[in-house]
């Protein structure tokens, strides 16, 4: 009976143990699959985070993706650009005459978008059709997007745009400057050779209030909420995600502008 009561004894403390080892394992598990599991989650949110920066531009309020439908009628649509896919009529349109075609760019320094798009845009520039009038104006919605459309007119009106255009994108996006204040953008000026007392003059002067203002009110009729985007004869817009990228927005415009050209004959 002793020798029964050892053998039994001695599989009961092998049975614990099999079962403590068991759920320690089970545990160890558990926790490598939620690991796992929340590995998979960071990257998935990750590419999808990286997928909508590249899709978006700079915008006041957030737009809507491209839908399914949209991307298979643009593949399946015979024409070279297609209203509703590459472009939209503006809701009230206000189409020029003439043998020349207005083409607004909406912009602002501080946009990353902006300053990808800014390469193609001045290389389109130079060999654009002269029938194009091209105008660049600077979109804002908060202060410091205002400051900066007071930097762009500045410039304008000082004659010394081609130099601070590319020097206000690169300090604000391949330098990383603090750029938000007049006294900042002052500094940037003067660096680039411009006198302090002419920015002081010109920078809140009346003539850039009111262009400034003027920017400002046709944003807001047009009903744009977002920048880059291109209005071509106050009648389209496009912008990159509509056209299908950069290369092709410019392609989208010369469409639209000889098209406009064409209907007005």
């Amino acid at each position: 009976m002793q020798g029964y009561r050892v053998v039994f004894g001695f599989f009961s403390g092998l049975m614990r143990e099999c079962y403590r080892q068991f759920c320690q394992v089970g545990r160890l598990e558990g926790r490598r699959l939620r690991a796992f599991r929340n590995a998979k989650r960071q990257q998935l949110m990750l590419v999808f985070v990286a997928s909508l920066s590249m899709s978006f531009g700079c915008s006041a309020e957030n737009n809507d993706v491209k839908t399914d439908s949209q991307s298979k009628s643009q593949q399946a649509s015979s024409a070279p650009f297609e209203e509703g896919v590459h472009y939209k009529r503006l809701p009230s349109p206000e189409p020029g005459t003439g043998d020349t075609v207005e083409v607004l760019e909406f912009f602002s320094y501080g946009c990353p978008h902006c300053n990808s798009l800014e390469p193609v845009i001045t290389k389109w520039k130079k060999k654009k059709p002269a029938s194009i009038e091209f105008e660049a104006m600077p979109a804002h919605w908060n202060e410091f997007f205002r400051l900066l459309a007071h930097a762009f007119y500045t410039s304008k009106l000082l004659n010394v745009h081609d130099v601070m255009h590319r020097a206000l994108f690169d300090a604000l996006h391949a330098q990383r400057r603090p750029i938000r204040t007049e006294q900042a953008i002052r500094a940037l000026f003067v660096e680039n050779g411009v006198d302090g007392k002419a920015f002081d003059k010109t920078f809140n002067s009346f003539a850039v209030n009111q262009k400034v203002k003027m920017a400002e009110s046709l944003f807001h009729k047009f009903k744009l909420t977002s920048v880059p985007v291109f209005i071509v004869d106050r009648t389209y817009m496009t912008d990159v995600r509509m056209a299908g990228g950069r290369n092709e927005l410019t392609k989208v415009i010369d469409h639209l502008s000889r098209e406009t050209l064409r209907d007005r004959k």
